[in-house]
């Protein structure tokens, strides 16, 4: 194989369209396109490559960056890779690649080389390789490029799913992290468990338990739900139960998650239970800090060893309007940015994610001012160090 030659091809993007009466199926329909497969067959990519091992590639969408890193050996194509990653985040991933010839390990440590490149450039905080079970040469390159395998989960994806059948993971992070807790990653198995398995994923990052599990994760969802979601002193009262000491850090006292589209009396009801959580855990003495929370603040306390649960609203990043519980337990920077290292129960699998867009994922601060809030209020949970 002569010298190879490197073109990146950035693709189309487009700002995340508005909520719609159609819902989250409408929205993700409305942002797909087919532009990956139009560019790949373009450049001479096989047709049966495009329907067969890169199919699953027309899974991203519009709204996400996505770059498609092409290896020229003359005049024609001796590779491709696909890197994306998710709204407002610094995490990049090569979330696949297709060679001319199959397992080459030149093809696949020059893509890997571009996709390092590329990162470095554009100042990305880290660079993961998503690597299918049987491909040893994709793992071998990013070995030899020095990058660092991940502990896949015990549970990494929505059930029903074998552990075994979960992409490993590399990953370089080409950010200065000044403070990292780091806390054993679990996929939510509900569309309502978050805040369950963000607590989960902080009491083992705390020593207050083992790996989280569904068994865990239920249990804790039965405690501090009121239908069906978690509110932050539910959440902090059951937490409690199980050893940690967590300050309910929150501009406001009042119940913030009222689902407004209930009954009446349904939202009665949850007034109600919001707010007998909150009694219950001022009368148990649990740490309140009644003020507006700040990423300065966040920043102080993750830098002395804790982990904090943010309550923010996920439509940013998942395009879904929606509370939803993260983990935070780090601090980085590069250059003259900085932001928190975070681990997201959610995955968007129908859009290609997996869990190696959920672990140890770089949010800047500008993008957790974005994120970090819901129904007018800010809340967190600080677990201590």
């Amino acid at each position: 194989m002569s010298t190879l030659t490197v073109v990146v091809d950035p693709l189309r993007r487009t700002t995340a369209p508005p909520v719609t009466d159609g819902g989250y199926d409408a929205l993700v329909a409305a942002a797909r396109d087919d532009e990956v497969a139009t560019r790949l067959a373009a450049v001479g990519v096989p047709p049966d490559a495009i329907v067969g091992a890169l199919a699953s590639w027309a899974e991203p969408t519009s709204w996400q960056v996505r770059t498609l890193i092409r290896l020229q050996d003359g005049d024609r194509v001796a590779g491709v890779g696909l890197v994306t990653a998710r709204p407002l985040t610094r995490g990049l991933r090569l979330t696949g690649w297709w060679s001319a010839q199959p397992g080459s390990v030149t093809v696949a440590r020059a893509l890997v080389d571009a996709a390092l490149a590329l990162a470095r450039a554009d100042g990305w905080a880290s660079l993961t390789l998503t690597v299918a079970p049987d491909d040893p040469s994709l793992w071998e390159a990013g070995l030899a490029a020095g990058l660092v395998p991940l502990t896949p989960p015990a549970s990494g994806a929505p059930l029903p799913h074998e552990p075994g059948a979960l992409p490993r993971g590399l990953r370089l992070v080409l950010a200065d992290v000044h403070a990292d807790r780091p806390v054993p990653y679990m996929r939510q198995t509900t569309d309502y468990t978050c805040g369950p398995v963000a607590g989960s994923m902080a009491l083992a990052g705390a020593g207050l338990a083992g790996a989280p599990d569904r068994r865990g994760e239920l249990a804790l969802w039965r405690e501090a739900t009121y239908m069906p979601g978690c509110d932050p002193f539910g959440l902090a009262l059951a937490l409690a139960s199980r050893g940690a000491a967590p300050t309910v850090w929150s501009s406001s006292t009042e119940p913030t998650l009222i689902d407004a589209a209930s009954a009446p009396g349904t939202q009665e009801m949850q007034q109600f239970v919001l707010g007998d959580f909150r009694d219950r855990a001022i009368a148990a003495g649990l740490p309140l800090r009644h003020e507006q929370p700040t990423v300065t603040a966040l920043h102080e306390h993750l830098l002395t060893g804790g982990i904090a649960l943010l309550l923010i609203d996920q439509h940013p990043m998942h395009l879904e309007p929606c509370p939803h519980w993260i983990t935070a337990h780090g601090v980085w920077s590069r250059g003259e940015e900085s932001g928190v290292l975070v681990d997201d129960p959610w995955t968007d699998v129908d859009l290609g994610e997996t869990w190696l867009d959920a672990t140890g994922l770089p949010l800047p601060d500008a993008t957790v001012e974005v994120l970090w809030g819901w129904g007018g209020a800010r809340a967190a949970l600080l677990l201590p160090a």
